[in-house]
């Protein structure tokens, strides 16, 4: 384990480039009376109570820690009129003089509209196109180091959350893209990033850290755009936790469903991952397949080295070869049957000439020829 550790971060230390801000002063206004503690954690230490209205000012510093076995608490490091420095919960504070942040866009599940894409479409490639630390981590396999994992189980929601003091921007691997801090109204200042995550200057082109910016939303029913400078960056959408849970298993290459979901709807009631639309994310998905699952070869059929038919060709397997499937791909209908690529590993079996297999080999071949 301590092996495992290491690697990790050193692996994050050379490939994640982070910058941070000096945050201006900034003058904040107690909401609701709550814990100034020492240490950035509820009853901790707790060096006094602070009323409603009190006034707290920042000194340099701005984040400190996220307290995740409370609710994932933001604590921001403040002083108060006495010099007094101490902790603060970042939900009982705004910027002093400026409106709260609206409820509909506080305390919802912010996820990257392109997940929801990539699991209504069942094609991780959109997570791709999106982000570029994914493909990086996918090309790189991190099998090879030894007690590494595969790839896809470092995977997580690419998410936004909105306080009254910050908007934070996290990706799928390492969970961070990057935070802004809320100066005062829709002015916010590009507090860190972490460049590694773009694809292309796909996000960064239009920012830079220490600068800032003018953010603003346009929120249409379980749909938010997120415009920087009255320029589109990025949609998410406000999801259920069922969404959230087939989603991790999805890009985890783990059995999912997508039976009882309720998909996110525009505010005309129009929803974009039902029969009838672009997407189609039906729940009566005729796949034969899943995770695990031993399986023989029905005819003929050629093993790939990616989940298309204008892949390579590893081998033709023939009839009666047994396979493991290994990771779920995306869902296709093919010759009228409607399954997933999967990509399997060879029990046993002969080729189209008769040759043994390879036991061991893998790649990529269609379900629906597997029964």
């Amino acid at each position: 384990m301590k092996k495992k550790n290491c690697l990790i971060s050193l692996m994050l230390f050379f490939t994640l480039s982070w910058v941070f801000a000096q945050v201006p002063k900034i003058k904040y206004e107690v909401i609701k009376s709550c814990e100034f503690t020492y240490y950035p954690y509820l009853h901790d230490t707790i060096l006094k109570i602070l009323n409603t209205g009190e006034i707290l000012q920042n000194k340099g510093e701005y984040r400190v820690s996220i307290d995740n076995e409370n609710d994932n608490k933001l604590f921001i490091r403040l002083v108060d009129n006495n010099d007094l420095k101490g902790c603060i919960d970042s939900e009982n504070i705004k910027i002093a003089e400026n409106d709260q942040t609206s409820i509909a866009l506080k305390n919802r599940n912010w996820v990257a509209k392109y997940a929801v894409e990539a699991l209504a479409k069942k094609d991780i490639n959109i997570v791709f196109e999106n982000e570029g630390n994914v493909p990086r981590y996918a090309s790189t396999n991190p099998t090879d180091f030894g007690d590494f994992e595969p790839w896809q189980q470092y995977m997580n929601i690419p998410t936004l959350s909105i306080t009254n003091v910050d908007i934070n921007i996290k990706f799928s691997i390492d969970r961070y893209l990057g935070v802004f801090t809320q100066i005062n109204n829709e002015e916010y200042l590009s507090y860190s990033l972490s460049v590694w995550n773009y694809v292309g200057g796909k996000y960064l082109e239009n920012i830079r850290q220490g600068e800032t910016y003018k953010l603003t939303f346009k929120l249409d029913g379980d749909y938010l755009d997120l415009y920087v400078n009255n320029q589109f960056l990025i949609t998410f959408v406000d999801v259920d936790k069922r969404i959230s849970e087939q989603y991790l298993n999805f890009v985890k290459s783990k059995s999912y469903s997508l039976d009882n979901i309720t998909w996110p709807r525009h505010v005309d009631g129009s929803c974009d991952y039902e029969k009838g639309n672009t997407l189609v994310a039906s729940s009566s998905s005729a796949t034969n397949v899943s995770i695990n699952k031993t399986m023989s070869v029905k005819e003929n059929l050629k093993l790939r080295s990616a989940e298309a038919t204008s892949s390579n060709v590893l081998t033709v397997m023939s009839a009666g070869t047994k396979v493991k499937i290994i990771e779920l791909g995306k869902e296709e209908t093919i010759d009228g049957i409607n399954s997933n690529w999967v990509k399997v590993e060879i029990i046993s079996g002969k080729d189209r000439n008769g040759n043994k297999l390879k036991v061991g080999l893998s790649g990529w071949c269609y379900g629906g020829y597997l029964e």
